[in-house]
């Protein structure tokens, strides 16, 4: 194996982009990039400079049909895996990755099975603009964190949730996925009576800054991305100022984090 640098990540998460584009496009399944993605498709038509992954998002029904069909339709090196095939995507967001290669996350999660290069597929849940502390949006959230200290191993944490997450490790026995299949259960279940006037991303990483109004996504727009044409939200300009304020400022540099330590291929 060899090392590879920040541009060579870029080719294969494009790569890795363009095939999940194939697959949506092929069989009629809306996406959206989101967080970064969508960041770095409006501010420098491509990646942020310093970025290592990609992120996308699909409505929950469909991202249940892309599941199956990337079980026939997903072309080597290319493996999709999410909680029912994988014990390491297990915190309810899948994962196109490119076998050819291995990573280190710097936040990862407590499980020997290797992991490549990555995009993540979001599931979104349209829901209502509730955020009280016993509303579906705060119970959903509050649920995946929980999960998140289940999965993610200890020793990447620091100070007093390092600890807190081994003692909860150890005194509670819970598999792996079986909060994440139970928001999973309960967004299915929706009421249909409630006025879904929002999209919500439970498990990004902007907690309730990623509750959206609809008609901010409406439907996916095609943006520059790279040599290649990507969908994004509709309206990106509330779209990216929800997650970011002044989304077109530059960040200073201590504050331009990657997601991965060494990245390796094959």
């Amino acid at each position: 194996m060899r090392k590879i640098d920040i541009n060579e990540c870029h080719t294969i998460l494009l790569d890795i982009a363009k095939e999940f584009h194939r697959i949506c496009i092929e069989n009629n399944i809306p996406y959206y990039m989101l967080g970064g993605t969508m960041l770095g498709a409006v501010r420098h038509k491509g990646f942020i400079p310093w970025d290592d992954d990609m992120d996308f998002g699909i409505p929950r029904e469909h991202y249940i049909r892309f599941k199956e069909v990337c079980k026939t339709e997903l072309k080597e090196p290319y493996r999709f895996i999410h909680e029912d095939n994988s014990n390491y995507a297990v915190t309810g967001v899948g994962k196109i990755m490119d076998c050819r290669t291995e990573l280190r996350e710097t936040f990862s999660v407590d499980s020997d099975e290797k992991l490549g290069l990555y995009i993540d597929i979001f599931p979104l849940d349209e829901t209502d603009d509730n955020i009280g502390r016993f509303s579906f949006n705060a119970m959903m959230r509050a649920t995946f964190k929980l999960q998140k200290l289940f999965v993610v191993n200890p020793n990447d944490r620091k100070g007093a949730i390092k600890w807190i997450a081994k003692i909860v490790k150890a005194i509670v026995p819970l598999k792996k996925t079986t909060l994440i299949k139970y928001i999973n259960r309960k967004c299915l279940k929706r009421d249909a009576s409630i006025n879904k006037n929002m999209i919500f991303n439970i498990y990004g990483a902007w907690g309730f800054k990623e509750l959206i109004p609809k008609e901010v996504f409406s439907s996916p727009v095609l943006y520059q991305f790279e040599d290649t044409e990507l969908y994004g939200v509709a309206n990106y300009d509330e779209y990216l100022k929800a997650l970011y304020s002044n989304y077109m400022q530059l960040p200073p540099e201590d504050k331009r984090h990657t997601h991965t330590s060494d990245i390796y291929i094959h």
